[in-house]
């Protein structure tokens, strides 16, 4: 739930609101399922991107770069998943 209005805020534009939903979403996911997990990967990117947008790009490489580590770890380096998000992670590192 936290993340699902994470993202509705992120569309409208409220990324300090966004950040603690994801914020929130990320200890939750990383306390039911441990920090390894891929829907903490999808959190883990979530919170990324708002801090990119918010203008902290090394805490926001630091999120993306975690969320790659496990989804290689989990499925690989061809998933459609772990290519999005190394997608999200060459684009911060070519700004």
């Amino acid at each position: 739930m936290a993340n699902n209005l994470g993202s509705v805020l992120r569309d409208l534009g409220e990324m300090e609101k966004a950040r603690e939903c994801f914020e929130r979403a990320l200890k939750i996911d990383e306390k039911i399922f441990g920090p390894d997990h891929p829907r903490v990967a999808i959190r883990a990117n979530n919170l990324g991107l708002v801090l990119r947008d918010l203008g902290e790009m090394e805490k926001a490489k630091s999120c993306v770069e975690r969320s790659y580590r496990i989804l290689q770890k989990f499925f690989g380096d061809n998933h459609p998943l772990t290519r999005k998000v190394k997608a999200n992670l060459d684009s911060m590192k070519a700004s």
